[in-house]
This record gives structure tokens, C-alpha cells and sequence, in this order.
């Protein structure tokens, strides 16, 4: 994954700075070979997996009319101009109610509840019928984090950050381009309209770019923000980015989860879908992290239990199930 911001314009992506290099894969995170169906297939419970016909595209992203016109006539987006409700020359926005319910909802049936699911899903490896188009909502979620929680949080904000960006796009051509769609435009009308708004972003130039940057929210005409990278945002991007947390000596249990499965347990941190496989004695290890005694010398209390090593402990602090009682592998601070 070079960036969450790849399919944006050169002239946007200029002004975001070191925030569109240099991300990390997460191969932990196989959207052709979902690694949570593949456990919920093997009989791991949720919230430990997930289904194969929903996956993470339970959730209706809005998708902005550059990102529509740049997937084209193809027959995902037909189906979904067919549907009207939040189709305009924005773009295509989530249907009526949707958001409204979804918080709520998705606390039971994300990653399972099929009617919760995507109207650009079509099934096969990625599931996505605009694949090439997705909004940065999709190409910055993954179900599992090299660096644990701080890593999923840098990820779901540069997701929020694409997302403002793509909306003040869609606006900004809604405005400055002439002959927006009405909302009772043919399908054909609206596909030509999008088809537009793809090969006029790529003709942004710095003026509009600059004028595009310092109108995505929170920025105000008081405070204009040049370069999305000295944002608040974009600090605490950078922030969660650079954080590598040491493993201390001392750790404390931090679980928010777990889950038996056959001869083994499914040990949650900060989700439930990164758990970290272990053997039942990982117990009592858990039962010797008092907050004095170090890691190191808890295993070598149980070395009669070669299952137990230093990986797992790196693990388990990876997912925040296990964490430094001082805090220094906390979160940072932002304003």
C-alpha cells in the first residue's frame, strides 16, 4: 500500500507532504484471502471473524463523482444510479437512514450482517465493483496492524482526511463546473457528468488545489491551512506514525477479549479481529504480570511451558493486550 491518498490528484497530493509516503504494508491483511473469514471458517467465533459474504464491506461509503466517473458504465454503479435515493452530481452518498442506524448496528454485525453490506459489493476476492474508484474509506481499512493500535488509528484518520478531501473535490467541481446534473437526470446524463468530473481533477491546477486544501474541514477563512501535513490532522498522523513502542520490562495485562478455540485461546487487545492465537497456560503468565514482576522473569517461572516465549509476550504487547503499567508505549498526545 504505497498511500491512502494515491487516487487523489498530483496537485492535491502535493500539498500533503510526508503524509503520502512511506506507509506500511500491512500484510497481515490479505483482502483476496480474508485471514477472518478464513478463521470463522475453521469455526472461530465472532467477533474473532468475520463472513464471507460480508466482510469489512459492511458499510456504505459515499463515493465522490470523480472517484464514480474514474470505474465508468460499469454495471455496480448502473445498479446503484438505478436506486436514486443519495444519487446527485456530488456523487453517490449512502442511502437514506443508512448512517442514521449504522453505529449502532455495526457493534453486532460488522464484518457479518449481509444487510449491512456495500451496494458496490459483487462477490470474488476483493468484492468491490469499483475497486479501481474506492474511496480512501476502503483502501485505508485493515483488519490487522504491524504496529497494533497506534497503527490503526494512523490509518483510520488518514481514512477521514481522504474522505474531507474527496468531498471538498466533489464540491468544488459541482461549483466551478458548468452543466451539473438536476436530481432527476437520466442515468446516462449522470454518468457523462462523472466521466467529467474524473478528467477535470486530473487537470487541477496549484490555484484550485490550494483552494480545495484550505476549505477541507476543520480549516475556516481565519485559519487556512497551505499544507495538510502542519494541519492538527496531519500531526497526529505523523505522530501515531512514527510511534514504535518498546517493550518494556514490566507489563500488565490489558485483554479486552478472549475466545477458546479447539486446544487454543484467542487473546484480544484493541480488536477482537487482530487477536493473537496462544495456549491456554498464556493464564498464567497473564496471572504473574503483577505490575513488579518483569516479563522475562514470569516466563522463566514457566519454562516447563515451551509455548511460552518472548514472541508471544511481543505479540500480545503488539495488540495491547499486554502494556508498560508507566505508559510509555501510550498512545501520543495531540492538541
Amino acid at each position: 500500500m504505497a498511500s491512502p491518498f494515491a487516487h487523489l490528484p498530483a496537485s492535491i497530493r502535493a500539498r500533503l507532504g510526508e503524509l503520502d509516503t512511506s506507509w506500511l504494508d500491512e500484510e497481515r491483511s490479505t483482502c483476496s484471502a480474508c485471514p477472518l473469514v478464513s478463521e470463522g471458517e475453521v469455526g472461530v467465533a465472532y467477533p474473532f471473524s468475520m463472513a464471507r459474504e460480508a466482510r469489512c464491506c459492511t458499510a456504505q461509503p459515499n463515493l465522490a463523482n470523480f472517484l464514480v466517473g474514474r470505474v465508468g458504465d460499469v454495471p455496480a454503479v448502473r445498479a446503484r444510479l438505478a436506486e436514486r435515493d443519495g444519487v446527485t452530481a456530488w456523487g453517490l452518498r449512502a442511502v437514506t437512514g443508512y448512517d442514521d442506524t449504522f453505529s449502532q448496528r455495526a457493534k453486532g454485525g460488522f464484518g457479518r450482517d449481509v444487510s449491512l453490506r456495500c451496494l458496490f459489493w459483487v462477490g470474488g476476492d476483493h468484492a468491490c465493483g469499483v475497486w479501481d474508484g474506492r474511496s480512501a474509506r476502503c483502501r485505508a481499512f485493515f483488519c490487522r496492524h504491524e504496529h497494533g493500535l497506534a497503527g490503526a488509528m494512523s490509518w483510520s484518520q488518514a481514512a477521514g482526511l481522504g474522505v474531507s478531501i474527496e468531498a471538498t473535490i466533489a464540491e468544488h467541481l459541482v461549483t466551478t463546473l458548468a452543466g451539473a446534473p438536476s436530481a432527476d437526470a437520466s442515468p446516462d446524463d449522470l454518468l457523462a457528468w462523472y466521466a467529467r468530473c474524473a478528467s477535470a481533477v486530473d487537470g487541477l491546477d496549484e490555484a484550485e488545489a490550494l483552494a480545495i486544501i484550505r476549505a477541507v474541514p476543520p480549516a475556516t477563512p481565519a485559519a487556512p491551512v497551505d499544507r495538510i501535513a502542519g494541519s492538527p490532522r496531519g500531526r497526529l498522523i505523523t505522530k501515531l506514525r512514527v510511534q514504535r513502542r518498546a517493550v518494556a520490562e514490566v507489563l500488565v495485562p490489558a485483554v479486552s477479549a478472549t475466545q477458546r478455540h479447539g486446544e487454543r485461546v484467542l487473546v484480544a487487545g484493541y480488536s477482537s479481529f487482530d487477536a493473537v492465537s496462544a495456549p491456554p497456560s498464556v493464564f498464567a503468565l497473564l496471572a504473574r504480570l503483577d505490575g513488579t514482576t518483569p516479563w522475562r522473569t514470569a516466563l522463566a517461572e514457566l519454562g516447563y511451558d515451551q509455548a511460552l516465549d518472548e514472541s508471544l509476550v511481543y505479540e500480545l504487547h503488539r495488540v495491547g493486550a499486554l502494556r508498560d503499567p508507566a505508559g510509555s508505549d501510550d498512545l501520543p498526545e495531540t492538541e
